[in-house]
This record gives structure tokens, sequence and C-alpha cells, in this order.
């Protein structure tokens, strides 16, 4: 999953939304940098990430986000997703991928 990452601090996950990429967040990473170490994913088959096969699956999708950022932040807690701050473009965004297991 390409990453841009940017800061020192505390991390700071941020996710995209739609049919988007890290550049969602373009205006708000390098003031955000200041405090965190920023990390705008671009989600599999967006931005500059690989692409997955069009028949996958909704739950197969968030099974392979969920793993992707496990393997970025060791040490994740229960459901494989960073303890840190993270933000979307909507709080369903979040909701709906930390409340599966």
């Amino acid at each position: 999953m390409n990453v841009h990452r940017v800061g020192a601090g505390p991390d700071l996950v941020l996710f995209h939304g739609g049919m988007g990429s890290w550049k969602h967040w373009i205006r708000n990473v390098e003031p955000l940098a200041t405090r965190f170490s920023v990390h705008a994913l671009d989600l599999p088959s967006y931005g500059a990430s690989a692409s997955v096969p069009r028949e996958t699956t909704g739950a197969a999708y968030l099974d392979l986000v969920r793993e992707l950022v496990a393997e970025m932040f060791p040490g994740t807690r229960r459901y494989g997703w960073p303890d840190s701050p993270s933000a979307g473009p909507s709080p369903r965004t979040w909701l709906g991928v930390s409340d599966r297991g």
C-alpha cells in the first residue's frame, strides 16, 4: 500500500474516501506534520497502490487493508488497527472498518 509519510511525533493515519488518494489530504498534511508523523494512505486499487482483483469482495478488501495496516504498525491492537489517531472523510469510514472483528 502506498503511503505518503511526513513529520515527526505521534502517528496520525489519514484514510481517503471514495475514488481518491492520499492527495485528498494535501492541504492538511504539512500543517499536521508539525505535530505528528503523518501517514496518508493510498488504499489498495487507488492512487499509487497496487490493484486488487475486480472480484474482491468488500469483506476481503477490508481484511486486506487490515493486514497492510498491521504490517505498517507492528504491535497494533486486537483488530489490527493502530491505536494512533486516524481520520477519514466521514466518521462511518473509520467506524465501518474498526468495528469488524
